[in-house]
């Protein structure tokens, strides 16, 4: 019985790790490029 159980543990567990990878795979990063080859994002911290 315990085999069993450790058994269905390990199949949903690489079941969800295998649907997470997917979705991250489904993202396409390279619509976040910039537009120009020279364009650049400046971030100004005013907390200081």
């Amino acid at each position: 019985m315990k085999k069993l159980l450790l058994l269905l543990i390990f199949n949903f567990s690489f079941l969800f790790v295998n649907c997470f990878s997917q979705q991250y795979g489904w993202i396409d990063i390279n619509s976040n490029d910039p537009d120009f080859i020279n364009d650049t994002v400046i971030v100004l911290d005013k907390t200081r």
